[in-house]
């Protein structure tokens, strides 16, 4: 008799607080397998996450840099249609000046992205640190090139767009428009040629034999 009851107990369902238990730790194990695997694809987050970043940078720099420029680029057109060269070169001048204001804040914003992606590839050695250097240092020129060419755009589209009849909501994104394209135009051209090729080459070479001990 006493057998059949050692059986029975070894045999009686779980407590409902056991299952719980059971449960929970199970899910415990399924949310740290998924944050392994999120752990894994950080990389390509941050690509995408650098993507968008570059977007969004070059939205804000033709939209606010494009509205900061607008009189310049007003004046500009505005003294070509009638043949005023001197009031043309004063207003490309402010229009420059302008320029080169958002081109320098442009090339900080891509190049601390730049920073944190190329970084981490470095961090995790899918990079050397020379390599992670030189793209760091030619997302930021490019990103300046990008933001002046940009600005400027931005500024002479809304210009132009505003002396066909454009106003409103239709004007500021064409003119966002334009600039976005001269932005990423910008970027494309620079980026073929020797100057930058050149840059990022000497940057890594420099980082490269200052690294150099400690790969040893």
């Amino acid at each position: 008799m006493a057998s059949i009851q050692s059986v029975s107990s070894a045999y009686r369902p779980q407590a409902p607080s056991a299952l719980k238990s059971a449960t929970s730790a199970t899910q415990v194990k399924s949310v740290a397998a998924q944050g392994v695997s999120a752990n894994g694809n950080l990389g390509d987050n941050l690509n995408s996450l650098s993507s968008i970043g570059r977007l969004g940078n070059a939205a804000h720099t033709a939209i606010k840099g494009g509205a900061e420029g607008l009189s310049s680029g007003q004046g500009l057109l505005s003294s070509l249609k009638g043949f005023d060269l001197s009031g043309a070169f004063s207003a490309a001048k402010s229009l420059g000046q302008t320029a080169l204001s958002w081109g320098t804040k442009s090339a900080g914003i891509q190049g601390a992205m730049s920073l944190v992606v190329n970084g981490y590839r470095a961090a995790t050695k899918k990079i050397s640190v020379a390599e992670a250097g030189s793209r760091v240092v030619g997302d930021t020129a490019s990103g300046f090139v990008g933001g002046v060419a940009g600005t400027a755009a931005a500024a002479i589209g809304t210009a132009a767009l505003g002396m066909i009849g454009l106003s409103g909501g239709l004007l500021t994104l064409g003119g966002a428009a334009v600039g976005m394209a001269g932005f990423f135009l910008g970027e494309k051209f620079f980026k073929e040629t020797d100057l930058y090729k050149k840059l990022k080459s000497k940057v890594k070479s420099v980082l490269d034999y200052g690294f150099k001990p400690l790969g040893a």
